[in-house]
């Protein structure tokens, strides 16, 4: 298990990072990062790339460059960041007008902040959605495309904004520019759930039932906790018609 703790004084902050052996309790590495606060979404590859090391993992080559291009933040822009993701996960539509507020402080502190614009992308998406934001797709998702489209304009390396393009064009039917972005997404970023996620419901929407069910697997085995992850796999499972595999991957949820 890996764990750490992290003290912010002023514009400088320390994490201390541990990994633990479960079955004994020994710490079997750890280390301790001093940096500028603004350094924090650079400090996340840092420690990355040391526990791979500590383990002597083998990091690919793109996956190095990912980790090491991220850029450095300031503390507000990522807080007000961080706070739109938050309440975007609640996915009510109060929440995610709460998160489009954060976001719309972000971009305003940092216009050239590419993730704020893919993540009010997520937004304009979700609020155009019937089963989660109610509004109207003809309203929402042209500002989500436009939103995607200026986060690439700044970063076109950036999974999440291709994902979130994939998103608003499946949902204009527009299947195989839809898949391209979704395959995009995931060969830049092949952890990211969502882009998984959103990639299996276009496949279960063309049938192709395989790819789908081994898509959305893969976001579970990602983010396991996810309930937006674990209710997809249940809707993905029952549109196979495999229902008792629904239920199965929908019961944790609801218990949650």
């Amino acid at each position: 298990v890996l764990s750490a703790t992290l003290a912010r004084n002023g514009d400088r902050m320390r994490l201390t990072a541990r990994l633990t052996e479960v079955s004994s309790g020994r710490v079997v590495w750890s280390s301790a990062y001093e940096r500028a606060t603004r350094q924090l979404p650079t400090l996340c590859g840092m420690v990355a790339r040391d526990v791979a090391g500590a383990f002597v993992v083998e990091v690919r080559q793109d996956d190095a460059e990912r980790l090491t291009n991220v850029r450095a933040v300031d503390p507000d822009v990522y807080e007000a960041f961080l706070k739109g993701r938050y309440y975007w996960n609640q996915r009510t539509p109060e929440s995610l007008h709460a998160a489009v507020a954060h976001y719309e402080t972000a971009i305003r502190l940092d216009p050239t902040y590419a993730p704020a614009y893919a993540a009010l992308a997520d937004c304009y998406n979700q609020l155009g959605t019937q089963m989660v934001g109610g509004g109207s797709p003809r309203e929402w998702r042209p500002k989500a495309a436009e939103a995607a489209i200026r986060a690439l304009q700044i970063d076109f390396g950036l999974a999440e904004a291709h994902a979130t393009l994939g998103y608003v064009r499946h949902y204009d039917w527009e299947w195989e520019a839809a898949e391209q972005s979704f395959r995009r997404a995931i060969a830049l970023n092949p952890s990211y759930p969502l882009a998984r996620l959103w990639y299996a419901n276009l496949l279960s929407a063309r049938n192709r039932v395989d790819e789908a069910l081994a898509q959305v697997n893969a976001a579970l085995e990602l983010d396991p906790l996810s309930p937006v992850v674990g209710t997809n796999v249940g809707w993905v499972y029952g549109n196979a018609r495999r229902f008792d595999e629904a239920i199965a991957a929908l019961r944790p949820v609801v218990e949650r």
